[in-house]
């Protein structure tokens, strides 16, 4: 088993519920992989939206290489195994000044799967702060 995650690393990820950050590509492959995105979605707008929120990476190609990545894996192995399924993908693209938002949610009570043994890599495209609407968490709710 390859991981890039330590022990104690996991080890926050069983007791918080998430672990943060993880650099798994470089700011100039980040910027690539969204400059194809843009340049994807831009051929059909209304459609790409759509197709964005569920199994995306079944349609762009740029995110079906992002999610078979070899330092997302790695992460995602650490905690998982090697026996890894992407079950979905879903992009959320949020433009500066914008009043979208995420509502407060767990993934896993959308999925219904038993057991519950999933992870949810959010990765990155663009600087992401509180400033600019970054993910949050609330650390230990994966256990209620």
């Amino acid at each position: 088993m390859t991981t890039s995650l330590s022990s104690e690393a996991v080890a926050k990820y069983r007791d918080a519920g998430y672990v943060a950050p993880i650099r798994v590509l470089p700011e100039a492959t980040a910027e690539t992989y969204r400059q194809r995105l843009e340049r994807a979605a831009a051929i059909d707008p209304e459609r790409a939206q759509a197709i964005l929120k569920l199994k995306s990476h079944m349609v762009f190609g740029c995110l079906n290489e992002l999610v078979r990545h070899p330092k997302v894996l790695d992460a995602v192995e650490g905690v998982l195994g090697p026996d890894i399924l992407v079950w979905t993908s879903s992009m959320f693209s949020k433009k500066a000044m914008s009043p979208d938002f995420v509502s407060w949610h767990q993934d896993i009570a959308y999925w219904g799967l038993e057991p519950p043994e999933i992870v949810t890599a959010w990765v990155a495209l663009t600087d992401s702060s509180p400033d600019n609407g970054c993910m949050r968490v609330v650390p230990g709710t994966h256990k209620l």
